[in-house]
């Protein structure tokens, strides 16, 4: 199932006192490969947590493992995986958004903030700001957030070309 070789993406990162430092990678060709690496201090050094979103509880030190493990799936395992996600924490809520649009429909005010967890990892959330009308389309379906959280990704990476003309001397 897995390859021997993958590219991944960062998806947060940040940093605190005495060299804490965090990055989160996905997979780009949406496997469902997470990774997260962090420090404690300056010296220490980087450590790798690898997970599959459709192998729960199961963690790795590096890819290799991870994929010896993931490969023994069978497809029917991974298929009721998946049927499990994503799954709706709370309703979207209200809020206020100075300016904000909502990530599906770029020409209506968003006026809720909703979010969902996508699989059993704890941070692997997806959240979105929606209008009025797609807030209640999301709180009886959860893909309606996964949806407008991947559109806003592909708008956003289609803005990238525009800020690197923009930024060249």
């Amino acid at each position: 199932m897995l390859p021997e070789h993958i590219e991944l993406r960062n998806t947060a990162h940040g940093h605190g006192d005495k060299g804490l430092a965090f990055y989160s990678y996905e997979d780009t060709q949406g496997l469902g490969v997470l990774v997260d690496a962090r420090r404690q201090t300056h010296r220490a050094p980087f450590v790798e947590t690898w997970r599959y979103r459709w192998l729960p509880g199961v963690e790795a030190p590096h890819y290799a493992g991870l994929r010896t493990l993931a490969n023994c799936l069978t497809e029917a395992e991974v298929s009721a995986e998946r049927a499990k996600w994503p799954q709706m924490k709370a309703p979207p809520r209200e809020r206020t958004l100075a300016n904000g649009q909502c990530w599906l429909h770029r020409d209506r005010p968003a006026s809720h903030f909703g979010s969902v967890q996508t699989s059993w990892v704890t941070s692997d959330l997806q959240s979105a700001m929606l209008c009025g009308s797609c807030a209640v389309d999301a709180a009886a379906d959860p893909l309606v957030i996964v949806r407008a959280s991947e559109a806003r990704r592909a708008w956003v990476a289609s803005m990238l070309p525009i800020r690197e003309r923009l930024l060249k001397p």
